[in-house]
């Protein structure tokens, strides 16, 4: 499943591979939507550094459309099934061959700052501090909080933050990320991880971002499956949900939540340019999985109507500063094996035995080159989780001989079969 062909290597020595730094921003639970919250008229930072002048992923997936799995997904490029991390227990996951270890070994300085694998404070000391990172400031107790909550150093330094005003999680995460971008060696490429709590429910805004007018009028999220009428064709766990009766999916406090990681990311991108690092900078925005907001009456995540997600991508000496649409279907798995492209890596060998990464290099694509394989399908699946839908599914791609198609089993034996064509 979601197999690839490789494209025909070219003769002669190959070029050195490029260097750039590599700084990702990942929200936590993003519906991708039409793109309104990332405008120029509500987070006008990340409409200029990224939006205006990147790549915008139209058909980008979470494997596993929840927080643990997805994240594994994008720091190894296996499948959960793989990884073995299949859940919201980041402790399945063997952290000893990671994006981070092998971008270290290629030379570049690594930095993880904000809400890691879920249940860290409990990982054993192993995974507490998880190799190929130089530094580590994780959120290490209450992951899922905006106030009252503690960030662990790559020490093992302890500091508690409660409710005061400047303790806003996306705050403290970005006055740290700044400091370590100044602090990264200059004679080391960066690459950096910055994974605030934001828009995660209860999809709380800095103080000063309540009542924001930015967010006030905006219109509500109510694309046509919108708590869709007739759900006889779902499964039991659709079929037993009420009509939400409502205009559609109020986008108001996500808005106002999202503000501060708009002032963040204005000022990692000033950091960048002060260090001289921005222009060759391959800036990334993502979420670490999808949600649904209303679609098919449902507002969660964890269902096969979650997988996608936002991704946009900015790399000003690769591309240029033209703004552009990518229809390449695409997967968080596929995240690793690009970014150890860039720095002229490998992903692999695994813990598993597993010599190769899952996921597969788009790195051309950031260049405006095509991919470089042929791929018929994505696999998605939630195979583990106590109350969740448990189901497994396959996406194929336009490169598919029957076309566009989502195959979904559910864990009590009921079929979906979508036409995606369109």
């Amino acid at each position: 499943l979601g197999t690839v062909a490789p494209a025909v290597a070219g003769q002669g020595d190959a070029a050195e591979p490029p260097r750039p730094n590599i700084v990702v921003v990942m929200l936590d639970d993003a519906n991708p939507h039409d793109g309104r919250l990332w405008s120029a008229e509500t987070m006008p930072e990340l409409h200029d550094l990224v939006v205006s002048r990147g790549i915008r992923f139209t058909d980008f997936h979470g494997e596993v459309p929840l927080c643990g799995p997805s994240r594994a997904n994008l720091l190894t490029g296996q499948h959960a099934h793989n990884s073995g991390a299949n859940s919201n227990n980041g402790a399945q996951l063997d952290v000893s061959t990671t994006v981070a270890t092998e971008l270290s070994d290629a030379g570049y300085h690594t930095a993880y700052v904000g809400k890691y694998l879920n249940g860290y404070r409990k990982f054993d000391p192993q995974r507490t501090d998880p190799p190929g990172w130089d530094d580590f400031d994780v959120i290490n107790s209450n992951q899922g909080k905006y106030f009252w909550y503690q960030i662990r150093d790559r020490d093992g330094d302890i500091t508690q933050h409660r409710t005061a005003e400047d303790d806003y999680s996306t705050d403290v995460i970005a006055d740290i990320a700044v400091k370590r971008i100044r602090q990264a060696p200059h004679d080391q490429p960066l690459f950096a991880l910055i994974a605030p709590y934001t828009p995660h429910e209860p999809n709380l805004p800095a103080p000063r971002h309540e009542g924001d007018e930015r967010c006030r009028d905006i219109e509500p999220w109510a694309p046509p499956n919108y708590d869709e009428v007739d759900v006889s064709d779902k499964p039991d766990y659709i079929q037993q949900l009420e009509p939400l009766d409502d205009d559609g999916f109020d986008l108001a406090a996500h808005c106002e939540s999202l503000l501060s990681v708009d002032e963040m990311i204005g000022r990692l991108g000033r950091t960048l340019e002060k260090e001289g690092r921005l222009d060759d900078t391959v800036f990334v925005f993502i979420g670490d999985n999808g949600m649904t907001w209303g679609e098919h009456r449902r507002v969660a995540k964890v269902s096969p109507y979650a997988t996608p997600m936002p991704a946009y991508v900015a790399w000003p000496a690769g591309r240029g500063t033209q703004p552009r649409d990518e229809g390449s279907t695409l997967s968080m798995i596929d995240f690793a094996p690009t970014f150890c492209e860039l720095a002229g890596c490998e992903m692999g060998p695994y813990p598993n035995g597993q010599e190769t990464a899952d996921g597969l290099s788009f790195a051309p694509v950031l260049a405006d080159e095509e991919l470089p394989a042929i791929r018929e399908s994505l696999l998605h699946a939630v195979p583990s989780g106590g109350d969740r839908p448990v189901w497994w599914s396959i996406r194929t791609t336009a490169d598919h001989p029957d076309g566009r198609w989502h195959y979904i089993e559910n864990r009590d034996g009921f079929r979906e079969l979508y036409d995606i064509s369109g």
